[in-house]
């Protein structure tokens, strides 16, 4: 499954709750998509550490957690999730977002586009770096293969996720999934 969503959406602590009722790890804030032989998406394992801040503690770096139990190997993609967790999202819910909306296509690009080696890129045209130098990491030939990328995600199950708790997220997932 790859759970996606806004910062503080409840990404990592939904993942941390899955990992609780046995699911695997495949990373926290990176993983790679890949096409097999056959044309299936992989997610190939990545980072396996996530950075979790304490509520109590805001202003302080956030300590690094080893994500267990971990993949060891690539997956098949089965499943993708958007995630909304939040105190006043009432009871947890799932929505299809397939076939995925025009605003779910072009969020899916400008995050693809914005993230090419980890490097955050114009979605525009700039004259003059801002901020430094931008690097032309983005190509017509990348902006194809974000266009692929979508039309395969389109053929995957896609849902929108909204709960009140990671726990109530997870317990959703855990119980969808056993169906």
């Amino acid at each position: 499954m790859l759970l996606l969503g806004a910062k503080g959406s409840g990404k990592t602590t939904t993942a941390l709750a899955l990992a609780e009722r046995g699911w695997l790890h495949a990373g926290d804030d990176l993983v790679v998509l890949a096409e097999s032989d056959n044309g299936d998406l992989m997610v190939w394992p990545g980072k396996p550490t996530a950075a979790i801040r304490d509520p109590l503690r805001a202003l302080a770096p956030k300590p690094l957690r080893d994500l267990e139990p971990f993949a060891a190997a690539p997956a098949p993609l089965r499943w993708i999730v958007r995630l909304a967790v939040h105190p006043s999202g009432g009871e947890a819910s799932l929505t299809s977002a397939v076939p995925l909306s025009v605003n779910e296509r072009l969020r899916l690009h400008e995050g693809l586009a914005r993230y090419i080696s980890g490097l955050p890129t114009p979605l525009t045209g700039v004259a003059s770096a801002p901020y430094g130098p931008v690097w032309p990491l983005d190509t017509p030939a990348c902006a194809q293969w974000r266009a692929n990328l979508i039309g395969a995600l389109n053929n995957h199950r896609f849902d929108y996720l909204y709960a009140p708790t990671a726990c109530a997220a997870a317990d959703l997932l855990t119980k969808e999934a056993d169906r």
